[in-house]
This record gives C-alpha cells, structure tokens and sequence, in this order.
C-alpha cells in the first residue's frame, strides 16, 4: 500500500460518485457527485445546470457530457427539470424585470443550492457554487445570478436571451448591455458588493436562429459593466478549447488578477448545449461537435474564482498577454497569469431550438458579431510537454502530472494530501 492510499480514510464522509435522481428542494433534480475534491478552496464545486424549453432535465443529463468537467476540477453537477412543468413548454420563468429571491423560480433555485450545499456527503465549498443554463435555463440563470450575486461566485449562459426581456423578443436584441446592467444590480440590492468577485461565462453560435446571437454579446458587456471599471479586453482562443473541432472567436474581460468574463461565438453552433462530445447530429437540444462548455465552466469558474485564497503562480506559464503557450504537461489554462489546465469546449452543428417559448413563437434571428478586438491570450497548452521542458520554463518549479493521466484514486489522494497539510490550494506552476 502507498503512503498516500491510507488517506482516503480521512475524507469528509462522501456521497456515492456518479449520477443519483432525487428530489431536492421540491425539483426532481439529477445530481453528478465526482470521486475528486477542487484542487482550489475546501471541498468541492457545484455547477447548477438548467434545461431548455422544449427539454427535461434527464435529457441534458443524458447527453450534455458535463461529466468530465465534474470529475477534472471536483464539481458536484445538479440538473433540476423545471418546477410544475415550467410557465409553459418547460421554459423556465426568466421573463421581465418583476424578479425577487422570493418568486417564480428564484426561490426554487437559491432552495437547491442551499440544500445541497448543506448536505456534508457532498463537502460543497460556499465560496465556489456557480450557476448555467441554455435558452430559457441560460435566461432564468441571469436573473438568479443578479438576484444573489452573494451566493453564485459564476453564471454561465449558453444562448440565453438577455435579462428583463420577453420571450416574444427571443429573435432580435430588445435591449442594451447599459440597460441589462441596471436592472442586473437593482435586483442585487444589498448584495452588489458581491459582483466584486462574480464570474460570467457566454457561448452563442453562428448557426443559433432561435435566440438572437446579438444577446451573448449584450450580456457579456452587461456583466462588464456590473463589474466595474479596470477591466481590458484579451482575445480567447476557441479553437485550443476542450471539444470537438472547436472553431470561432472569443474575448476575455480580465483585470489584473486575471479573466473575469469569457464570451465565445463559435462556428457551426447551433441552439443547442454546447456538449462537445464528438461528432454527431443535434440530439435533444444538445450538440456534440464544437466546445464541451460543461468542461469550460468547471474549468473557467474554478481556476479564476475570485472567492477562494489563492496561492500566487508564475507569470508567463500560459504566454499571458503573447499569446504563445508552453509545452508544459499540465494541459491549457484560460489565465494569462496561471498554469495549463486545459478549458477546452467547442460548439458546431445543424440547426435546431429549444428555445424560449416553442418554435413558433420564435422570431427572427439577429447575428451581430462581437467586434471586440484586443491582446490575445493562448490557451492552449501542449500536452507533450515534459517535465524536464517545464522546469526549464518555469525556473526549476516541477509541474503537476496532466490531470488526465493520473485520475482516480490517485488525484484524491493527492486532493487528501493537500487538506491534510492544511494549504486551501495546491500549488500550480
């Protein structure tokens, strides 16, 4: 036996890995335990993932890949199905301005992150539950990220409309980013100190003509402006993003800590979750080809949550603001300033909705570009890099192994070694 074997007894009592279906805070909800703890803070993640219209919660559990993501970066994944079958077609109840903690679906949600945050089997850290969605699910995760800011660290969007709008303005932009902002930090009221340390995250696709692609950039620009000033504008590589043939273009909002938002348009993709999983056909609303945006959240969230203490990483591991990348063996990294970690997602296919209301309801599509420009960022790392490369580029620090070649029992125990000397985060060079 090893001498790091014996500490999987010094676990925190553990819920069974792998997916369970179970009723959580009144929502028939599939929840994804990893065997794996976040390399960062105490415990693990957890990523609410919330379904389109058109869709149920088993379907996006089935096919939208989230699970290597979970397992990288120890996420805990709940996939709710809509309470009472949604305002109507399984939408979730992401309409208007009137939203409270207390209404629609709001409460529903906060109930769940609070339930399962609470439950010592899943050892969820406070400081890294995030929140996503697709169409209407992306939409309802605006409204409740605005709403607790204090309690979500991480929104993610996939081709979801914009905050305070209707769902018969789905095809063609009916706000502005300035307008979203506002309304964003008056449903945060007391908790917009809270934005300080939020992270967002936006996936449309050039093929999506059920919700006007013009809202991902809206959004992106509203999260900016709830964020405050400071932040400058860095180009993120799609194409080196975990998936399936990932292709398009792609910004980062950073500041000097590093990226706080990340908007990608990619090519091919078409309403529907990005699963990234290989090729293949859109099935249920989720696609395989292009960007595995399960893999991007837990990858994004975790490595830049701004809530968590943070060890400081050598500058330049991923080429920061160059661009280049190195070769080192710890896979690709989003953070100009951190180490590879390897965030790739990809989004490509035919067409297809699930959008807000059902097909007919729909209107037409508006598919304005980003137009930002900026300093590029690589990022993607060469996993052929060994480890006498890495401490050459990294003044004799050793890297981590690729998390992908060591997982398992292996990466726990590391994970278990890290809590046993007390560090709140592992050192990633």
């Amino acid at each position: 036996m090893s001498a790091l074997s014996g500490l999987v007894l010094l676990t925190p009592a553990s819920a069974r890995a792998g997916w369970e279906q179970r009723v959580v805070a009144g929502m028939d909800t599939h929840v994804y335990t990893p065997d794996s703890l976040s390399p960062v803070g105490d415990g693990r993640g957890l990523l609410l993932v919330l379904h389109g219209c058109v869709q149920t919660a088993a379907q996006l559990q089935a096919l939208a890949n989230v699970e290597p993501g979970a397992d990288e970066f120890g996420v805990v994944v709940a996939i709710p199905e809509v309470p009472a079958g949604g305002v109507f077609a399984g939408c979730w109840d992401y309409y208007g301005a009137n939203h409270t903690r207390e209404n629609r679906h709001n409460d529903d949600l906060l109930a769940l992150a609070e339930e399962l945050s609470s439950e010592p089997a899943l050892a969820v850290d406070p400081d890294q539950i995030y929140i996503s969605g697709f169409s209407s699910g992306g939409g309802q995760a605006i409204a409740t990220g605005c709403l607790a800011p204090d309690v979500f660290a991480g929104v993610g969007i996939a081709a979801g409309p914009s905050l305070g709008t209707e769902a018969v303005e789905i095809g063609f932009a009916s706000t502005t980013a300035a307008a979203a902002a506002a309304l964003c930090e008056t449903l945060a009221g007391p908790a917009s100190g809270d934005f300080a340390t939020q992270l967002t995250a936006v996936h449309t696709g050039t093929s999506d003509f059920t919700v006007a692609q013009d809202y991902a950039l809206i959004n992106a620009e509203a999260f900016a402006l709830r964020y405050g000033p400071g932040l400058t504008t860095e180009t993120l590589d799609v194409a080196a993003l975990e998936g399936h043939e990932p292709a398009g273009e792609g910004t980062l909002w950073v500041d000097g800590d590093g990226p706080r938002i990340a908007w990608m348009k990619v090519t091919g993709a078409t309403h529907a979750w990005p699963a990234g999983s290989g090729p293949g056909g859109l099935n249920s609303f989720v696609e395989g080809s292009g960007v595995n945006y399960g893999w991007f959240l837990a990858e994004f969230f975790t490595v830049h949550n701004r809530r968590v203490e943070m060890m400081p990483v050598e500058p330049g591991t991923t080429g920061g603001d160059t661009g280049e990348t190195t070769g080192d063996d710890s896979g690709d990294s989003m953070d100009p300033s951190a180490t590879d970690t390897d965030a790739s997602t990809t989004g490509d296919d035919s067409g297809g909705s699930s959008g807000e209301p059902p097909p007919e309801e729909t209107g037409a599509s508006s598919s304005g570009d980003g137009g930002i420009s900026g300093g590029s960022v690589g990022i993607s790392g060469g996993l052929e890099g060994t480890d006498s490369d890495c401490e050459e580029d990294h003044g004799g620090c050793a890297c981590d192994h690729d998390p992908r070649r060591d997982r398992g029992a292996g990466a726990l125990a590391l994970g278990l070694l890290v809590l046993l000397l007390g560090a709140r985060r592992r050192r990633r060079c």
